[in-house]
C-alpha cells in the first residue's frame, strides 16, 4: 500500500502545475469497516507539501470554495457511508448554509442513487439516495458527478445541468461490461467550473 501511495503522489506532483489542490472522497472500497474512518486513504493528507499547496481527503461531507477568500463557486463532496440519514441532513445543512447570491455548487458524490443502472451485480445501499437528496432542485447546483456504480450513464440533464455517472477508468470486474459481453464506455471527467 504504501507504494501505491508514494507512487500515486509522484504522478500527482508530476503531472500538475504547482499550486494544484488535490481533493479525495472515500469511497465504500476505500473504507475498513464500513464507516468512512478510519479509512486506507487519510494518510494522503501527510503528502501536501509547499508547491502543490493541500492534499485534502474527505471522510464526512465536505465543503469546498474553489477561492475561499473570495466564498467563490463551491464543490460538495459526499462520501460512501452507511449512515445514510445522518449524511442526508448533513447535505440540507450545506445547502442551506451556502451564500446563494449567484454562486454555483458542483457535487461530487460516491454512492447509489435511484434509477441508475448497476451493472450486473446489485451494491448495497444501491438506491438510498435521489437527485433531490443531492440538490438537484438547488437552482445554484450545476453539476452532480457520481461515482459507486461502474456503468458510465447520465440520469438527468436539463440544458447544461446534468447529473451522472462517470464510469471507471479501468476494468475491474465482470460487472463492468455490458451485457453483450463487449466493455463498457470509460474514462474521465475534465470540469470547468469557471464556464
Amino acid at each position: 500500500l504504501a507504494y501505491i501511495q508514494d507512487k500515486f503522489i509522484e504522478m500527482y506532483r508530476d503531472i500538475t502545475p504547482d499550486g494544484s489542490d488535490l481533493l479525495i472522497n472515500t469511497g465504500n472500497h476505500d473504507e475498513l469497516s464500513r464507516v468512512p474512518y478510519p479509512n486506507s486513504i487519510s494518510n494522503f493528507t501527510k503528502y501536501s507539501d509547499t508547491n502543490h499547496h493541500l492534499i485534502e481527503v474527505f471522510d464526512s461531507v465536505g465543503a469546498w470554495y474553489q477561492d475561499k477568500d473570495k466564498n467563490d463557486d463551491l464543490l460538495m463532496f459526499i462520501l460512501y457511508t452507511e449512515k445514510v440519514k445522518e449524511q442526508k441532513e448533513e447535505i440540507k445543512k450545506i445547502l442551506a448554509n451556502y451564500d446563494k447570491l449567484s454562486k454555483h455548487i458542483t457535487v461530487f458524490a460516491h454512492l447509489g442513487v435511484d434509477g441508475a443502472v448497476q451493472g450486473r451485480w446489485n451494491h448495497r445501499l444501491s438506491d438510498a439516495y435521489n437527485l433531490d437528496d443531492l440538490g438537484w432542485n438547488d437552482n445554484n447546483v450545476k453539476s452532480i458527478c457520481l461515482s459507486h456504480f461502474h456503468k458510465r450513464q447520465t440520469l438527468l440533464s436539463n440544458g447544461h445541468k446534468e447529473a451522472y455517472y462517470m464510469g471507471d477508468l479501468t476494468e475491474l470486474n465482470f460487472n463492468d461490461i455490458q451485457e453483450d459481453g463487449t466493455g463498457a464506455p470509460r474514462g474521465f471527467e475534465e470540469i470547468d467550473t469557471i464556464t
